[in-house]
């Protein structure tokens, strides 16, 4: 797939240089610029990335400031590309918050959890903020989507379980005070995955299955999939492989009809670690990792793509292959500056201490 998309490589820049001149087309250009930005990211072209939207930014500022959903985009970008280059700074914060605060003014759901997705230490510092200023205003609507949109499950994701058990309650106790039940369906499986967190499988398996049981009947299932994927990784985990798979397979099938792709990358990591359970053939596994990084760098979705190469790494690590998966894993690794106390980062870190005092085989994922 790389080596295909860099024979490219110099007819996008032609492109790009043609439209963005004083000669083309500026309009073809911003657009091109947007639709070009998975296809940097993936080759990890961050630099070239960076220039292209700067220009592009320039050019939409000149065209009267263009659509808002551009120049989220494009926001989104560059605030993406220099976390990349510098890890952090006020000029990158106040570039995610631009397009936090435009995705928020159009409702995009995804580009505001892109907007929050930068370092697992400044996304939680913007989470606070917005949970003090939605309690400050009594305003029970947006305390719940903050909550549920970013609060929980950033909390979750980092390992921070403290603060998770208490923005769960917290989204349990306020959408049952106001009668929200569709958010309330959310807390609860919210809370189901905070006790698969803390080891206690049997009663966390089953809340997260009686939660999803009611998201057909709400209207309202943004986050089923990640929660169908939640469950099938906690079903592999107590020894339901077969169980797990068909679960994982139906989260696929609905976010390739639904096209709600903004969690594929975990998913098919997840698939990569239930195949591997069941003993599937180790190529099976491996493309599906590499699927999923794939993803992960199409969407800039850093975190997802740290655990997915530790999932490789453990893979590779096991075939003998310990040198690959060192250089899989610390090139991900490697873009971190922050974040470092946050459960995957410690995983990744100890994988990479691991394999620095042997080249034995890994043991199959618990």
């Amino acid at each position: 797939m790389a080596s295909r998309l860099r024979r490219q490589v110099d007819n996008l820049r032609a492109a790009l240089d043609w439209a963005l001149s004083r000669r083309g087309d500026v309009v073809l250009g911003i657009a091109l610029t947007i639709a070009s930005i998975p296809f940097w990211m993936y080759l990890s072209l961050v630099e070239e990335c960076r220039r292209h939207v700067d220009r592009a930014l320039a050019a939409l500022a000149k065209n009267d400031g263009g659509e808002p959903r551009q120049e989220m985009k494009l926001k989104a970008a560059l605030g993406s590309a220099l976390v990349h280059q510098r890890g952090s700074g006020p000029d990158i914060a106040a570039t995610r918050t631009r397009a936090l605060a435009i995705a928020e003014k159009l409702g995009d759901i995804e580009y505001q959890l892109r907007a929050l997705s930068g370092p697992s230490d400044q996304a939680m510092r913007v989470v606070r903020t917005n949970i003090e200023d939605a309690l400050a205003i009594g305003h029970a609507l947006s305390l719940c989507s903050a909550l549920a949109n970013a609060a929980c499950p950033l909390s979750i994701m980092t390992g921070d379980l403290v603060m998770a058990e208490r923005y769960v309650g917290m989204l349990l106790d306020h959408t049952l005070r106001h009668g929200l039940a569709v958010w309330h369906a959310w807390g609860r499986c919210f809370q189901g995955m905070l006790l698969i967190k803390r080891g206690d499988s049997q009663i966390s398996l089953r809340s997260l299955r009686e939660a999803l049981d009611e998201f057909p009947y709400s209207g309202f299932a943004l986050r089923y999939s990640a929660f169908r994927t939640e469950l099938a990784e906690s079903l592999g985990r107590a020894g339901e492989v077969a169980t797990a798979l068909a679960a994982i397979d139906e989260a696929l099938g609905r976010a390739e009809r639904n096209e709600e792709r903004w969690c594929i990358s975990e998913m098919l990591r997840i698939k990569g670690e239930l195949e591997w359970l069941r003993a599937a053939p180790a190529e099976v596994a491996e493309a599906l990792y590499i699927e999923s990084i794939y993803w992960a760098r199409r969407q800039d979705a850093l975190s997802w793509e740290l655990r997915t190469a530790t999932s490789l790494a453990r893979l590779q690590a096991e075939l003998w292959r310990a040198q690959e998966a060192r250089a899989t894993l610390e090139t991900v690794y490697g873009q971190f500056t922050e974040g470092f106390g946050t459960s995957d980062l410690i995983t990744a870190k100890t994988l990479l201490n691991k394999l620095d005092h042997k080249n034995g085989s890994f043991i199959r994922p618990e």
